[in-house]
């Protein structure tokens, strides 16, 4: 019974370092999504997401959060053009037993257009994103079978398992293209919008070592979105979205739906409320507002499901995680909201 804990923990630490955290948000957290989000922001904007589960009965804690700023490159002649943009994208994360897995990431991307019309309502975006991430394993608290005593149980003095507390620190390199099209420039006037894009994480597949002798490759992630908005009636869109990832021959396919509407004739003001269906795992309810250049929502997630080291497709043992996030646009010249594609 002594190396129960050790070995418990032992297992769940293979499964959380082979695990990408995974937002419910996929448009809020756009920049994570695909670095050729970058060029899709007309004002320098911050970004903040959080997603968090309860503790499960096991101990098991999940944590995900997220922090951009995302400046655009434009040229301004007889009109503003959109050439690309930057950013820069923090992103945290707890997990596994009594969160002993913590990971910092610190990103940098740089995007860039290409239109294909004067008025650049037909463009390819390309985007690449690097950094660095340092993942270690927090063990205090923690308790070990070469620990234990059978006579005074567990004795601290003793000395542990075997752990890389010191961490471990690689890059990593992203990058990805997005092809998108509006019929018109005017929000007001605009009856429907696409965008499909692709991207790759971890595509020099770093070397990955928290367990003693132990070392693994990040397999990189391959990433399809697409989107579409189509105009139902005066003040009212829909949004059909879809967001496939492949990793090592494992496939997750998601498939979503969201509803937007004006609630003000000026267009300063917009609601949208949508849902997402991950195939054979789970469901993501999601809604929001945004108000000019302020926006918030929040989202739960049924059963999420991440990729584990055998590239097998497991579930949250059904527990919900929830999401909540917050966007601010420094935008001063207009404040008509203009979406082309989903804001959660």
């Amino acid at each position: 019974m002594r190396y129960i804990i050790t070995i418990a923990l032992f297992f769940g630490m293979r499964v959380v370092i082979a695990q990408d955290g995974q937002f419910s948000q996929f448009f809020s957290t756009s920049i994570h999504l695909n670095p050729a989000f970058a060029s899709f922001e007309s004002a320098p904007t911050l970004k903040v997401n959080h997603k968090s589960a309860q503790e499960t009965k096991d101990g098991s804690v999940k944590q995900l959060s997220l922090a951009s700023f995302i400046h655009p490159l434009q040229k301004t002649t007889s009109r503003v053009q959109q050439n690309g943009g930057i950013g820069l994208t923090v992103v945290q994360e707890k997990a596994g037993f009594k969160g002993v897995y913590q990971s910092t990431a610190a990103l940098a991307t740089a995007s860039y257009v290409i239109p294909f019309d004067v008025k650049g309502l037909m463009k390819l975006s390309f985007g690449l994103q690097g950094g660095i991430v340092m993942n270690k394993l927090n063990t205090d608290g923690l308790q070990f079978g070469s620990q234990y005593n059978p006579y005074i149980g567990y004795d601290n003095t003793q000395q542990g398992e075997k752990l890389n507390e010191n961490g471990n620190t690689y890059a990593i390199f992203n990058s990805g293209f997005i092809f998108s099209f509006t019929d018109h420039e005017n929000p007001l006037l605009q009856q429907n919008a696409f965008l499909i894009g692709i991207s790759a994480d971890y595509l020099n597949k770093p070397k990955t070592r928290l367990i003693a002798n132990g070392v693994g490759r990040k397999a990189s992630v391959i990433k399809t979105i697409a989107t579409a908005k189509i105009r139902i009636s005066r003040n009212l869109f829909i949004h059909p979205s879809s967001l496939i990832l492949r990793k090592r021959g494992q496939f997750q396919f998601n498939n979503g739906m969201y509803f937007s509407t004006y609630v003000d004739p000026k267009a300063t003001t917009i609601v949208q409320i949508g849902g997402w269906y991950r195939v054979n795992d789970s469901f993501i309810l999601l809604g929001g507002i945004r108000y000019k250049n302020m926006q918030v929502g929040g989202s739960i997630d049924f059963n999420s499901s991440s990729i584990n080291s055998n590239e097998v497709i497991v579930s949250d043992q059904g527990n919900s995680t929830f999401e909540i996030s917050f966007s601010y646009s420094f935008n001063k010249l207009n404040s008509i909201i203009k979406v082309n594609n989903p804001l959660f």
